[in-house]
């Protein structure tokens, strides 16, 4: 007995730290993620979404997250599911007015200010569609990145571009066959490869410096100076200010109608209890390109596919290149400093190698087919992104785990490596 007490007392006197997790047993109201919201009993939920502030961060004109859960009593199942299909005709109204406006008035003044400035169609998608589409959704995500965690917005703008390569380059194909001009399509591809290589293994070491920055800002330089090069686009001065201000004005409205959207699918994702990262990589990058399809097959269409096809390869390198270079330097003038921490998330690597996939691919299959976009290339597209979806939804279920993470035996991810702290 007296040595089994030693022994307990010994235990009890070992003041070496073995583990570390239970330093945040408390954690703030205002810090946890909206979709705890389902944890809380039914009749707490209420102040759960008004004090939370991740509830309130997707709010543009509307709060959804107070609508459902404060107005409409989450308890009563009944009147709670109308409400969700309430929401689903909501957000299927917001669509068709995006539509109407893109088919009648965008597109029109798009493919006038191309006209007036003599820009060749690839040029035209690459620069003014590309600005268009991609612009406002960069100034959004800038404005709503308030905390420090790099991982969400990284996911989306890596899963918006698996999705822009591959679904929409995939249906301009199989609308209409058309030859690829090789002095312009290359560069882009080349430049598409270039990103997947280098976001990753910059993310990957979780700091980003001043000069990883100003890299990615060169590149995207460097890809629109070589485009001008090899291009033959004439700049004649033509009556195209009217027209000019109606592309950016039906961007904007377009883009305000997209802002509630998203906000309303955001509050549906929260409802079915998806997880962030696989919301970002599939729904909101299916919602914020909703602009970029409609213009895509309107353009296709009326006999531009060459202008929504260097579209598909222009928008991806304007938003991860431009958009992570707009974060990381904010982040950096918020912390006053020229490193700082930053997070690719278990989707990351997996977006970066579907990517890198599509982009090879894309190079290749347009060298074998002598630069004529045919349907077999829109095959293997779609192939590639039904992959993707597949692998996401799986990782979802946790059916597999994302590429370049892991997990237990009790299925929970080891997600991010714990920095160590000097003592």
């Amino acid at each position: 007995m007296e040595m089994s007490s030693g022994n307990l007392f010994e235990s009890f006197a070992n003041d070496t730290p073995t583990y570390e997790a239970h330093q945040n047993i408390i954690v703030s109201l205002r810090s946890q993620p909206c979709s705890n919201v389902h944890s809380v009993h039914a009749d707490e939920r209420c102040l759960f979404v008004q004090e939370t502030e991740h509830c309130r961060e997707s709010a543009q004109y509307i709060d959804y997250m107070h609508f459902m859960y404060c107005v409409v009593d989450s308890s009563n199942v009944i009147l709670f599911s109308l409400a969700v299909i309430g929401l689903l005709l909501t957000a299927v109204a917001i669509a068709s007015v995006i539509y109407t406006i893109c088919v009648h008035r965008y597109v029109d003044g798009i493919l006038y200010v191309a006209k007036s400035l003599h820009l060749n169609e690839y040029i035209a998608g690459v620069t003014l569609l590309t600005y268009g589409n991609g612009l406002p959704q960069v100034v959004y995500e800038l404005k709503h990145h308030t905390s420090g965690d790099t991982e969400l917005i990284y996911n989306q703008y890596l899963g918006t571009a698996v999705y822009q390569t591959s679904f929409l380059a995939a249906l301009v194909i199989s609308m209409r066959r058309f030859y690829i001009y090789p002095e312009v399509i290359v560069p882009s591809i080349i430049t598409l490869l270039t990103v997947a290589a280098l976001a990753e293994p910059f993310m990957y070491k979780e700091h980003v410096g001043i000069v990883e920055t100003i890299a990615l800002f060169a590149l995207y330089v460097i890809f629109l100076a070589a485009l001008y090069t090899i291009s033959l686009a004439l700049d004649r001065p033509g009556n195209r200010s009217r027209t000019l201000f109606t592309v950016f004005a039906a961007s904007y409205l377009v883009m305000l109608l997209i802002y509630e959207m998203v906000a309303i699918l955001e509050t549906l994702s929260i409802i079915s209890k998806i997880s962030s990262a696989s919301f970002v990589i599939t729904i909101l990058s299916w919602g914020n390109c909703w602009i970029d399809l409609v213009t895509c097959i309107t353009l296709a269409k009326r006999g531009y596919p060459r202008l929504a096809f260097a579209a598909c390869l222009g928008g991806p390198v304007f938003n991860i290149l431009i958009g992570l270079c707009t974060v990381f330097c904010v982040q950096m003038i918020r912390t006053g400093s020229t490193t700082i921490h930053v997070r690719d998330g278990t989707s990351g690597p997996t977006c970066a190698a579907y990517l890198f996939m599509i982009a090879l691919t894309l190079l290749i299959s347009v060298l074998f087919s002598r630069f004529q976009a045919r349907a077999s290339l829109a095959f293997c597209l779609f192939t590639l992104y039904v992959t993707f979806v597949v692998y996401i939804v799986f990782c979802e279920f946790e059916i597999t785990h994302g590429y370049g993470t892991d997990h237990n035996d009790d299925r929970e991810y080891f997600l991010d490596k714990i920095p160590h702290h000097r003592r």
